[in-house]
């Protein structure tokens, strides 16, 4: 009997085994999400810290700048985590999106300057023209400001380009994909938006860009072009902390997320012009961070004068336009591209926005909202008279005294 009785606890031994083991491995394999906790006070994080452990969460990265920490957990528990924090140590908790850059295809194969008298692609550039940047580069101080930061919160630039290497400061550049100091681009799309803002002109190569100012690379999106909000609330912070008086983003998607519009507020409260593409799906459904009020929201044109119609629209989306079809600029590996998209629109107002900045600079240090009325105010107006939920404000110019 006793030989049995051990064989049974023996037995029950097994299974309790078998079956902690399988709760551990169901623990282990539960779909995790990453969320976004806004912490009510310091001391709140203790209790979020106690909360996230007993549900089997960790902590991914804090933002101390606008009090959000961001952690994983297993998604069945973030309705429970989200029940018991917002009772008494959090002011929202979230979960933590993907935003990307627009669909943006070559339409054109690659290009390989060499040899070529100045800036020889300029001819197949028709973005500059559109909006009056050859009147302005007749005035220096309408476009010679090396020591204005611009930042392009996106994949990445190439730091070893021979139209960029002149304009990108290395010493202020930063990767929060792998978190290292060489935001070195690995997809080609934060390359492309540099060029357009600061490829360096009258160096014998390439193309043009809009100014001749110095580009902060910051990689907030991986070679794939997503990024999760909490790595580009970031990237936002780092920028407007480190000097960048515009930021130009050209990316984002249709959720609103509190981190984000929190990030984009402090980067304009901190003196950033906040700059981010409308979106490429002809639509007007609200797009993040360019429907934020604070965000300058910029459309793509075709043409000189008609938008793009996979543009998106809608008064909370758009506050101006700019040429963001079949336009020519810098990619990765030392050659050059054509893309379409928001995307290539978005840094054409970023380089106008530079353009005012660094203008009354020896005058008056403008508000980022003081670069907002500028830019609405010199737009050459397209569509229906005033401002129009397809064009925003109008076309943007680089020299409107020429009108």
């Amino acid at each position: 009997m006793r030989n049995q009785n051990q064989g049974k606890n023996y037995l029950l031994s097994f299974l309790f085994l078998i079956l902690a083991v399988g709760l551990i491995v169901d623990s282990a394999i539960a779909e995790q999400i990453r969320i976004n906790i806004g912490l009510s006070s310091k001391r709140s994080a203790t209790d979020v810290e106690s909360v996230i452990a007993y549900h089997g969460g960790r902590k991914v990265t804090e933002i101390s700048a606008i009090n959000v920490v961001n952690y994983t957990i297993p998604e069945e528990a973030f309705e429970e985590v989200k029940s018991k924090l917002l009772k008494s140590s959090a002011t929202f908790i979230e979960k933590d999106q993907i935003m990307t850059i627009p669909t943006t295809i070559p339409t054109e194969p690659d290009y390989t300057f060499q040899g070529a008298p100045n800036d020889p692609g300029y001819t197949l550039q028709w973005g500059p023209e559109c909006i009056d940047a050859e009147l302005a580069w007749d005035y220096e101080n309408l476009y010679v400001h090396p020591n204005l930061i611009v930042a392009v919160v996106d994949t990445g630039v190439d730091l070893d380009h021979p139209d960029l290497v002149n304009q990108v400061d290395t010493s202020i550049d930063y990767d929060f994909v792998n978190n290292d100091a060489v935001a070195m681009d690995d997809n080609g799309h934060g390359t492309h938006c540099a060029g357009i803002i600061a490829a360096e002109m009258n160096n014998g190569i390439g193309v043009a860009g809009l100014q001749d100012i110095t580009i902060m690379a910051v990689k907030g999106l991986d070679q794939y072009g997503s990024g999760y909000t909490s790595t580009l609330a970031q990237c936002l912070i780092y920028a407007a902390d480190n000097g960048a008086k515009v930021i130009s983003n050209s990316w984002g998607g249709y959720g609103s997320s509190v981190t984000l519009a929190i990030a984009t507020y402090y980067a304009f409260s901190e003196g950033a012009v906040v700059v981010a593409a409308a979106g490429n799906d002809g639509i007007s459904q609200l797009h993040y961070p360019s429907a934020y009020p604070w965000v300058i929201g910029v459309a793509a044109l075709e043409d000189c004068t008609n938008r793009a119609s996979w543009s998106n629209y809608g008064q909370q989306n758009v506050f101006i336009s700019a040429p963001g079809e079949d336009i020519l600029s810098t990619l990765w590996n030392n050659t050059y591209t054509y893309m379409n998209g928001t995307s290539m629109a978005c840094p054409h107002v970023a380089g106008v926005a530079a353009m005012w900045i660094g203008a009354y600079a020896p005058y008056v240090s403008l508000t980022p909202l003081q670069v907002i009325y500028l830019l609405a105010f010199t737009a050459d107006d397209l569509g229906t008279p005033g401002y129009d939920e397809y064009y925003g404000w109008g076309r943007v110019d680089m020299f409107p005294w020429a009108d």
